[in-house]
């Protein structure tokens, strides 16, 4: 089968994207769930291109893009955030010439660390990223509530939360707290978070820098961090009033 394989283009995202809705359809629907409703959308892996096309592949039969390969470094840390192929032109080799292509960023940028993220379902993926040196490492829990139902157990936390001012002001106490708990800076996501991207950005003091959350105009909690000496009671009950605020739907 004639595949061609190239750098993606911004023209290229929102084909690219559709291709990652109608495969992550299929393996729901083939495991008992639901379709994606909507492609995922194209704001962070333009983000992205637009500092470079290292991480952004796409696979095309007959000029048709049938597969979308994305990842993306901060520090020594290379993380692949999509790769996908049409489901009816998958296990012909396109999603390892795909991960092959993406690797070279990690490769070219001396990635001491390689992360994935996927379905615990995905028999065939994990088998993938096994065959490429990708080994099970932590699972991973995605939790959804009605705010609604959050708020009616919240109590009055002791912290107190300030809007995090646009990058890069706030690039020194924001890496400190992330190389404390991950052991790598997340100045790109906060580059792009606080660029316009989440609704409500805040940090938490106690009165010592506790953590911060961000939360997006759907209601999502997260990306969220919470200082090892921060821990307590009141922790887990810090980000949901500022979610809830308003008309919020989930938390």
């Amino acid at each position: 089968m004639d595949i061609a394989y190239r750098p993606a283009k911004f023209e290229d995202l929102e084909a690219a994207e559709s291709v990652v809705q109608e495969a992550i359809s299929e393996l729901r629907v083939r495991h008992g769930g639901r379709p994606s409703r909507a492609p995922p959308g194209i704001a962070f892996p333009k983000f992205c291109l637009a500092a470079g096309p290292d991480g952004l592949w796409v696979a095309e039969h007959r000029d048709i893009i049938v597969g979308f390969g994305f990842s993306w470094m901060t520090g020594g840390l290379w993380c692949l955030s999509q790769l996908f192929v049409r489901p009816e032109m998958q296990a012909k080799g396109i999603g390892q010439a795909l991960l092959s292509k993406t690797l070279m960023q990690a490769e070219r940028n001396g990635a001491t660390n390689r992360v994935v993220i996927t379905f615990a379902y995905n028999v065939a993926s994990i088998g993938l990223y096994l065959n490429n040196g990708h080994y099970p490492c932590e699972p991973l829990f995605r939790m959804v509530a009605p705010a609604q139902a959050v708020a009616q157990n919240l109590v009055d936390v002791r912290y107190d939360t300030t809007p995090i001012a646009p990058w890069p002001e706030p690039n020194e106490w924001i890496g400190q707290l992330d190389r404390a708990l991950l052991g790598f800076s997340r100045d790109w996501h906060h580059k792009y978070l606080l660029g316009g991207v989440a609704a409500r950005a805040i940090r938490m003091s106690a009165p010592a820098l506790a953590g911060y959350a961000y939360i997006s105009a759907e209601d999502r909690v997260g990306p969220l961090a919470i200082a090892k000496d921060a821990v307590g009671p009141a922790t887990s009950e810090w980000p949901a009033p500022s979610a809830a605020n308003g008309e919020s739907r989930n938390a």
